[in-house]
């Protein structure tokens, strides 16, 4: 975990509680809560289940707030042992979330590689 948020840069992030009105990331499961770390054209969120079944999960992402094309935006969870695999969901895919448990995904662009 350690890692990711180093990789990320968590210290020079702005922190938006899933508890603030107008956070830019909601969950549509009332169980289910998101936390953005916000930086510029990258934001980590931990979106965690609160509820005693697994949550299929979608989250409604306010693109223009957080400085994301959403035409290119993916949703990016680093492998952390015994915490979460490695995989990528995009933003109008349901995010499997099993009781008690969480992610933390990036959400950034694709980088789009323009041929010479």
């Amino acid at each position: 975990m350690w890692e990711m948020w180093d990789e990320f840069g968590i210290g020079q992030s702005e922190m938006i509680g899933y508890w603030v009105n107008g956070c830019p990331v909601k969950a549509e499961h009332p169980n289910v809560h998101a936390t953005v770390y916000h930086k510029q054209g990258r934001s980590m969120i931990a979106v965690a289940n609160w509820d005693d079944e697994t949550v299929d999960c979608h989250l409604k992402i306010d693109f223009f707030v957080l400085g994301i094309n959403q035409k290119r935006a993916h949703l990016h969870a680093m492998e952390i042992k015994g915490f979460q695999p490695k995989c990528t969901f995009y933003p109008d895919e349901v995010i499997p979330i099993a009781p008690g448990k969480a992610w933390v995904l990036i959400l950034e662009e694709e980088k789009v590689t323009i041929p010479a």
